[in-house]
């Protein structure tokens, strides 16, 4: 793709960035009107910026009507060179970029803006919105990075941002511990990213992705030994990629919340709702999938490496949605239908759909963030009730509410021609016919076939015994405060709830779009008005074209031609697809329309009553991590620190002058002081360091 200057890419990170600075210093004294105009302000200047971008994007990427792509670039400044290795802070909007910062600063919008009723009577309203900012500039140097160090910049503050909203009512002992374990459990991912960047440093010198995409470019066989005396002395280039490709899944694992490390996402709901809406549905937790497309060109080279990614996207998908069905918390659910979600994403970048992966990613945040703010309308006009068993004929006191929660319902059990069915029938169609994953393509099928039928029954369940009924569960008391949000919090709804209908049109599936291009006599379209895929086809062409990978990656029309004659396989899986979302209303419908059957409380006590208790129970996972790794962990921690206190402190220490135990006390203090910013920076500190001695 052609690159062009542009020196004015910093301004989409620059106004979050100035709104995160003034509302953090100086909204404490003067008041929500004035910290609300300042952060929606910050928004509406960053998300116009980045529309002007994306403008000029396709202003200087299309040549004679046709669009070929184009890079834009902002070198603002060369941040360290160690030897032959150097890392510039350069900013980058390409296609897929583009795709990113307008979800970001959009939906990051519509959430601001809805916040500014939702958070109206918190006295820490002027923290809440100067961390909303700072995330929103983290995501921004996450997406706009050139280089895979700065990205992992955006991704250490998002992370940061996100234990900080998390747990921003602190004083809540449990709200601070879903902080912390969200906190710790990303570390765990990221350490693999770490990881994975040095390999390719050592693999290749450099860390800037087009030079990292020229380089694999030009790569003529995967089977050349990697010279002695290296890290990675003796090894095959192709094993090098596979290995570096999932260490950084690793890390995608953690920040996307994939098995194992998916735990964190739903103690995640402890702070405020607009939060989940921004980093679960829009923002942070997609950011794996993000990475994993911007290297696609590594990925595509290792048939391994896809297929674990697309088998742990699949029972991702499964195994949280069968979490879905017992959860009680409004949130809850809405948390693992967001892990579940997340899974369908990495099984399309598994079997190479990687466009049909980032419109997953697109449609879901309209739906699921419509979903989360339409739950947080409910809690603030239940007065914070959160027990879906506590509520029931909300539609008749909330019909704003109901009426875009329904839209965003129907889109992501995947309802024909919304926003999701477009999305997640191309994931599931690729599953089936691709050959980058060899014989597995039913079994991923099947397992995102079944997570769709099982979507689809918990979000009606869900959505049935919140606004159906006769309202008899709700507490008297709380039934006369019960009261519609204010159109701060509606009007968000609105548009999310419309763009959860029809944003699926940006990528009608050739399936659909042949028939409409031969009504309107554009027969020679090859797109047939799937926008998003002639938008990200350039992004995607080297490595789809690259000889090494071309046994194992295919375009669309290929598809069709391995799966069988013309359309006829994908027709029949999308008319399943359609059945299974229906079956799953049905049986929701039998089960808790209009009221929860009174059958349900002999579940318990029934043959489904291990299946009943291991979903409500979330299938005792933290239970195991708690058992095998934590306790532990904390035997051997209890053990080490005994043994250290009685020879250290009760004998060592009785022997050193105490002017020495003072000075080596004060200095530990100052580093070791339990403030998580100044770990943090520690960690980027440490990484710089660890990343100069290996390219040394």
């Amino acid at each position: 793709m052609p690159v062009f200057q542009l020196d004015s890419l910093h301004l989409i990170l620059l106004f979050p960035f100035l709104g995160f600075l003034v509302n953090g210093i100086f909204g404490k004294f003067l008041g929500r009107r004035f910290v609300n105009f300042v952060a929606v302000s910050a928004m509406v200047l960053s998300a116009w910026q980045s529309t002007l971008t994306v403008f000029q994007l396709w202003r200087v990427g299309s040549r004679d009507g046709h669009w070929v792509g184009a890079r834009l670039v902002q070198n603002l400044y060369n941040w360290f060179t160690a030897g032959s290795f150097s890392v510039d802070v350069t900013l980058m909007v390409d296609p897929l970029t583009a795709v990113m910062i307008m979800v970001v600063t959009w939906v990051g919008l519509l959430i601001h803006i809805y916040s500014t009723g939702y958070m109206e009577h918190d006295d820490g309203f002027w923290r809440y919105f100067a961390y909303l900012n700072l995330f929103i500039f983290s995501m921004l140097i996450l997406v706009m990075g050139k280089s895979l160090v700065l990205m992992f910049v955006g991704w250490e503050g998002v992370g940061l941002c996100s234990y900080l909203l998390i747990g921003f009512w602190f004083e809540d002992a449990a709200k601070a511990a879903a902080g912390l374990k969200a906190f710790v459990v990303n570390r765990v991912g990221d350490f693999g990213f770490i990881l994975g960047m040095f390999t390719l440093v050592v693999l290749f010198g450099t860390l800037d992705s087009v030079e990292l995409e020229q380089k694999v470019a030009a790569l003529k066989s995967l089977d050349t030994l990697l010279p002695m005396g290296g890290p990675l002395a003796g090894m095959a280039v192709g094993t090098a990629i596979t290995m570096a490709v999932l260490l950084m899944f690793v890390g995608a694992t953690g920040k996307s919340a994939q098995i194992p490390l998916y735990i964190w996402l739903p103690d995640a709901m402890a702070g405020p709702t607009p939060v989940s809406a921004l980093i679960h549905a829009a923002t942070m937790v997609t950011a794996g999938v993000y990475m994993l497309s911007r290297v696609n060109f590594l990925v595509v080279l290792s048939p391994t490496a896809m297929l674990v990614i697309a088998l742990v996207g699949g029972c991702t998908a499964l195994f949280a949605a069968t979490i879905g069905f017992a959860q009680t918390d409004i949130k809850k659910v809405l948390a693992y239908s967001t892990v579940s979600q997340l899974g369908y994403m990495f099984l399309g970048a598994g079997v190479g759909a990687f466009v049909a992966s980032i419109f997953h990613l697109v449609t879901h945040a309209f739906f699921k963030a419509c979903l989360f703010l339409g739950s947080g309308s409910v809690i603030h006009g239940m007065g914070g009730e959160q027990d879906i068993r506590k509520m029931g004929g909300l539609r008749k006191y909330m019909p704003r509410t109901r009426d875009t929660f329904l839209m965003a319902t129907l889109a992501i059990m995947g309802f024909p021609l919304t926003a999701g069915f477009m999305s997640k029938d191309e994931i599931l169609w690729w599953a089936y016919a691709s050959p980058a994953v060899g014989s597995w393509n039913v079994v991923l099928w099947l397992m995102g076939f079944i997570g769709a039928g099982c979507t689809s029954f918990y979000m009606w369940r869900c959505y049935f015994m919140t606004f159906s009924g006769d309202g008899r569960r709700i507490d008297h008391h709380a039934k006369e405060h019960v009261h519609e949000s204010p159109s701060a919090m509606t009007a968000p709804l609105w548009i999310l709830g419309v763009l959860s209908l029809v944003g699926g049109f940006f990528g009608v599936p050739a399936l659909l779009g042949e028939p409409v291009a031969k009504m309107l006599g554009q027969h020679g379209n090859a797109y047939h008005g799937n926008f998003i895929l002639n938008w990200l086809e350039p992004v995607y062409a080297v490595g789809s074209t690259h000889p090494l990978a071309r046994s194992m990656f295919a375009g669309p029309g290929e598809l069709a031609a391995r799966a069988g004659a013309g359309h006829t396989m994908e027709w029949v899986l999308m008319i399943a697809s359609v059945l299974v979302g229906l079956g799953g209303w049905w049986l929701a419908s039998r089960m808790y329309f209009p009221e929860p059957s009174p059958a349900l409380a002999n579940i318990p006590k029934g043959g489904l009553a291990f299946i009943y208790r291991g979903a409500l129970n979330k299938w005792w996972i933290d239970e195991l991590y708690n058992a095998v790794i934590i306790q532990p962990v904390k035997w051997v921690s209890d053990r080490v620190l005994r043994a250290i206190d009685a020879f250290v402190v009760d004998g060592l220490l009785t022997v050193v002058p105490p002017a020495v135990v003072k000075l080596t006390g004060s200095v530990v203090a100052r580093v070791q002081n339990g403030d998580m910013q100044r770990y943090v920076a520690l960690i980027v500190l440490g990484v710089c360091l660890a990343l100069m001695y290996v390219v040394r």
